[in-house]
């Protein structure tokens, strides 16, 4: 008799595309975006590059400088509001079809692009800023994004980074990226 053969495939599970500590470049001195800051063609190579988590008074592996306001006690009228970070990953394979699942820590508000493409944003109001949140910041929030605009090979993650104003008395910002399978 012979033997019986069984095997078994296993069904794939996510990939991670972008970690909770990845090397991001960002612009933490102007406060304006710079026309197209968040399309893959930008040119990014002048600003500053640090390792995630970012901050400013939270847990961050990287302090942001928040341009004329370098600490809590020290914000003056002109003093930055926002922040702009980009990151770029390969993804082979990758296609308008993928489903990305993305965590992120925020404090106060965040824009999440994808090569261009507002993926979601939180707690930012559609023409300013961020807005006052309940006490217990840094805030984690999580999104399944379908039919997410991966491209075969390089993407550019872009997010930018929101303050609810003046008196707001620190940031933050952390990101992970996973692709779900199909």
């Amino acid at each position: 008799m012979a033997a019986a053969c069984s095997f078994s495939i296993d069904e794939p599970g996510p990939l991670d595309l972008v970690g909770q500590n990845a090397s991001w470049r960002y612009d933490d001195t102007s406060g304006i975006a710079a026309a197209g800051w968040n399309l893959s063609s930008f040119d990014d190579t002048g600003w500053k590059e640090g390792r995630g988590p970012f901050g400013w008074a939270c847990a961050e592996t990287t302090s942001l400088f928040w341009g004329d306001c370098p600490g809590p006690d020290n914000c003056e009228n002109g003093s930055v509001l926002s922040a702009y970070f980009r990151h770029g990953f390969d993804f082979p394979f990758g296609s308008a079809e993928e489903t990305a699942s993305v965590d992120v820590q925020r404090d106060d508000g965040i824009r999440v692009f994808l090569n261009g493409s507002l993926l979601f944003d939180d707690h930012v109001e559609p023409g300013g800023g961020a807005v006052f949140l309940e006490p217990g910041e840094p805030i984690d929030v999580h999104r399944d994004i379908e039919n997410a605009p991966f491209v075969d090979g390089t993407n550019i993650l872009a997010v930018e980074l929101v303050q609810a104003g003046l008196g707001s008395q620190d940031a933050c910002f952390g990101l992970r990226l996973t692709a779900l399978p199909r």
